[in-house]
């Protein structure tokens, strides 16, 4: 099964408009791991989730899941995944987009 994309982690770093580079520094994390957290590659431990969340001023829930099921989760969600397939798009694609 291949890793899975953290959308929501993704998303927060690009709303946050800091290089990872920086989040990861902040955070206390090596770039690279941040860099595995947000593809999939290993889980963040709890520790970094704390960190990553403090840095980028959302919840833990939010970034690396929580209660299922809830509206605002959903939402958040629905959005991290429609901007994670804009970031995603070609160059064309996204003209159109927006």
């Amino acid at each position: 099964m291949p890793p899975v994309f953290n959308t929501a982690l993704k998303l927060a770093i690009f709303e946050s408009r800091k290089k990872q580079k920086r989040i990861a520094h902040l955070a206390r994390i090596q770039e690279t791991q941040l860099s595995h957290i947000v593809r999939g590659r290993r889980p963040a431990t709890p520790k970094e989730q704390k960190r990553l969340a403090a840095v980028l001023g959302k919840s833990e829930e939010a970034l690396f899941g929580g209660t299922a099921g809830t509206k605002g989760d959903a939402q958040a969600t629905n959005r991290a995944e429609s901007t994670g397939k804009l970031l995603l798009a070609q160059p064309e694609d996204v003209n159109g987009a927006v």
